[in-house]
């Protein structure tokens, strides 16, 4: 279900002259349908004019000082029955005594008024005023419970108290982040633009497009802290860039397998197909300003030269991502291939050298304590052990100060004396 979010304001009057309380009539327009002009004090009302097949229902939002009895005069008009003027006249005197609550109904009936009016399913709903931070909140939890999961949300953010849109902003993260809520239009009336900019006229711009940066910065990030690829299917068209969710997906599995081979080579191959993806106009731009985090790590990889360098690398971005077995697993793995690299023997495929070069590894006289202690990390990781050694925070803890002594010795000259005739 698409639903519309409107903000309602407290108009231009100073707010203890709630009678006499007024929006300014302007001529609203839509920048893709420029020749439409539609004249109303409310730029919610332009909105469901011009779109009113989009929506399948309207939420309005206010506080006790917005301009209900102003909203409920239009839709009842000059012909009012004796009825509605009732309703009327206890509305604004709800309002004048600082009592409206939504406890009498009152915006019940203005509700079902603006339902027939606009020929759109309409509610009205208060909000606090947000003098603290209780009152904050509890308007947040409003917009938050007004779509359910799998609606679409639109938005407008012209009126109200000037701290509302904020709030309105941290909703539609929230919604897109949490509860996969698509969010599709974005309304602002740019009011004090008429006159200079667009003679006199009122454009509603649709500022969608900033709502795409925020799909893809959670994209990015959650591409480049936890190698999840399942976002970039939320922020383009799987069709058309097959290519790239697939190279995308292969990547970050090597990533998290440490599979040592295949990374440098997928990495370049993610690169490349990142440089093909397609995108519309908004996404394009909004994909621009993220790209540089999405391809930060795998320009790094293709950098390194050498897989012992490879190794430390994946480790600091495990480590930083508390990824800890993995950064744990990736520097004993740095280990072997240094010394691999060393003595010019294969690891990868025949066990009997692995064996060799881990004992090498583990005697003080190659890397001190340094290697016995990242392999004691390593088994305890690899193999449950229950010692001493394998407490968890033991290791989160101590890892980082090994594997600083780790990773300047293996960059150093000192392994240049180890002993060349070794039988493997």
């Amino acid at each position: 279900m698409h639903k519309l979010i409107l903000i309602l304001g407290t108009g231009q009057g100073v707010l203890e002259k709630k009678l006499e309380q007024d929006y300014r009539t302007a001529d609203y327009y839509f920048e893709d349908m420029p020749e439409t002009i539609i004249t109303t004090p409310f730029v919610g009302e332009a909105i469901i004019t011009a779109k009113k097949s989009d929506y399948e229902e309207v939420y309005i939002l206010g506080t006790k000082d917005s301009m209900w009895g102003t909203l409920f005069a239009r839709a009842i008009g000059e012909e009012a029955t004796e009825k509605e003027f009732e309703s009327f006249e206890k509305l604004v005197d709800s309002i004048n005594n600082d009592t409206l609550n939504d406890e009498e109904n009152l915006l019940q009936n203005v509700a079902e008024r603006l339902s027939l009016y606009y020929g759109v399913k309409t509610f009205c709903k208060l909000i606090s005023v947000g003098a603290n931070k209780n009152g904050q909140w509890e308007t947040f939890d409003r917009i938050i419970n007004i779509p359910e999961i799998g609606d679409t949300l639109s938005i407008d953010i012209t009126h109200g108290l000037r701290y509302q849109p904020m709030i309105l902003t941290m909703a539609l993260f929230y919604l897109q982040s949490m509860l996969n809520i698509k969010i599709e239009n974005v309304f602002y009336g740019a009011l004090e633009l008429s006159s200079k900019y667009f003679n006199g006229k009122t454009p509603i711009m649709n500022l969608n497009s900033l709502v795409k940066m925020i799909t893809w910065t959670n994209a990015a990030f959650a591409f480049s802290r936890y190698g999840d690829t399942s976002v970039f299917n939320t922020v383009m068209d799987e069709e058309k860039n097959s290519e790239f969710l697939k190279r995308a997906e292969y990547f970050s599995n090597v990533l998290q397998l440490n599979t040592v081979a295949n990374i440098r080579t997928n990495a370049d191959n993610f690169i490349k197909a990142a440089r093909n993806i397609e995108t519309n106009e908004n996404d394009h731009k909004a994909f621009n300003f993220v790209k540089g985090a999405i391809l930060d790590f795998p320009n790094m990889i293709i950098k390194t030269e050498t897989e012992w360098e490879l190794m430390l690398l994946l480790s600091e971005k495990h480590w930083k991502n508390q990824q800890y077995g993995l950064a744990v697993l990736s520097s004993w793995e740095a280990i072997i291939e240094r010394f691999a690299a060393i003595y010019q023997v294969d690891v990868r495929n025949s066990f009997d050298n692995y064996k060799r070069i881990s004992q090498i590894a583990k005697d003080r006289r190659a890397l001190k304590n340094i290697g016995k202690k990242i392999g004691n990390f390593r088994n305890s990781i690899a193999h449950s052990e229950t010692e001493k050694s394998s407490d968890p925070n033991r290791i989160v803890d101590s890892f980082p100060y090994w594997f600083k002594q780790l990773k300047e010795i293996l960059n150093s000259n000192e392994l240049n004396n180890l002993p060349q005739k070794l039988k493997f």
